[in-house]
């Protein structure tokens, strides 16, 4: 008897408020796009998770979070380091992610502090290897194994364990990579490291610490420059400045000893004539000496020596 009184009130309920009737059973539920998930909360704390699809809820106790899975975001990484020589150079990277349905409750707590902190903690992880690799390495070593600190930095992002951490990943018998030769590995060992990096696109259930996390799924990093610190530009222009100068020095006194040997020149003619040559002398005069060949005119500051 009470069952069919409360169906009577039921039906006659559905037809004098049809809509408050639709609208309280449409509350119990929430669409979720293709190409999303849906976060349900209950007071703050994460109570379950729906890919496209219907997803049930309690309207009073719960809320739902949508979560783009297909969009890919991106880091700006910046990473002012130093090298094993004490040269400064500014590394900026680009990582490149989704968010993981498999760790979504990860990515939602990871989040609570706002997406632009849980951005900056995975920025830190990379700077932070690089940092490292970057210390055990002259700058022009540093440099010079860019494409090689590129394969490190993916591995790092997107792989659970790192070739140089387990070398039997490519087929190596050889045991961990000492922290001094970890560039000079993903170097030598490119194009089989580089293959083990594609296939792990393949393999979902192999992820990084930095996936596991954050509940993410790192797409790739990006190497985008590598900058040298002013103060390190001028020590390198210095450096090249200084070079150039030995090397001019070296290649003066080469030709003076070559003029004194072949034209029998004194060492101060041989001097003037190494000025001449070089445009290294503003004297408008002219000089005349016996040669092995005769007589050798040497202009000063018009054609060098003929």
């Amino acid at each position: 008897m009470l069952v069919k009184i409360m169906l009577v009130a039921l039906l006659a309920a559905i037809l004098i408020f049809p809509n408050w009737i639709i609208n309280l059973v449409n509350s119990f539920f929430r669409t979720i796009p293709l190409g999303y998930a849906g976060i349900r909360t209950r007071f703050g704390k994460f109570s379950g998770k729906q890919k496209s699809g219907l997803m049930i809820l309690c309207p009073i106790l719960n809320k739902v979070e949508l979560i783009a899975l297909e969009h890919h975001f991106q880091i700006p990484v910046k990473a002012s380091v130093q090298a094993k020589d004490g040269d400064s150079v500014n590394v900026e990277t680009a990582i490149e992610y989704s968010v993981d349905y498999e760790f979504l409750e990860t990515y939602f707590y990871a989040t609570q502090n706002g997406k632009d902190q849980l951005e900056k903690m995975i920025g830190n992880s990379v700077i932070t290897l690089i940092g490292n690799i970057a210390s055990t390495k002259t700058l022009e070593e540093f440099y010079q194994k860019r494409k090689a600190l590129w394969l490190a930095l993916n591995c790092h992002a997107r792989m659970s364990v790192m070739p140089h951490v387990n070398p039997s990943l490519i087929g190596l018998k050889i045991k961990r990579v000492s922290a001094g030769k970890i560039l000079d590995f993903y170097d030598r060992h490119e194009k089989a490291i580089r293959e083990l990096v594609d296939k792990e696109a393949e393999n979902e259930k192999d992820h990084s610490e930095i996936e596991i996390r954050y509940g993410i799924n790192a797409k790739t990093v990006d190497l985008k420059d590598i900058i040298f610190s002013k103060e390190t530009q001028d020590a390198i222009n210095r450096k090249k400045r200084d070079e150039a100068m030995t090397k001019a020095a070296d290649f003066k006194i080469k030709l003076i000893k070559e003029l004194q040997e072949k034209c029998k020149l004194t060492p101060e003619e041989a001097k003037q004539a190494a000025e001449v040559s070089l445009s290294q002398t503003t004297k408008n005069e002219a000089h005349s000496v016996l040669g092995l060949k005769g007589l050798i005119s040497v202009h000063m500051g018009k054609e060098g020596i003929q």
